[in-house]
């Protein structure tokens, strides 16, 4: 199974985008879960990935 999680910040006020995915990122840590990007594998930040418009996969964080 996969899962995609993407971020429509059409409605966020610039300034506001960066936190909020900030904010995503953290909670999925949290959980045990990360996010990958597909498009650039290597990408360590994710938050501007996800400001980008590009969708994201979701993972269990093996450790």
């Amino acid at each position: 199974m996969r899962i995609w999680l993407s971020l429509n910040l059409n409605s966020v006020p610039d300034a506001e985008q960066k936190g909020l995915a900030e904010r995503v990122v953290t909670v999925m840590t949290r959980t045990g879960m990360r996010l990958t990007s597909s498009t650039f594998p290597e990408a360590e930040d994710i938050t501007e990935r996800m400001v980008a418009g590009e969708p994201v996969r979701v993972e269990r964080n093996v450790l």
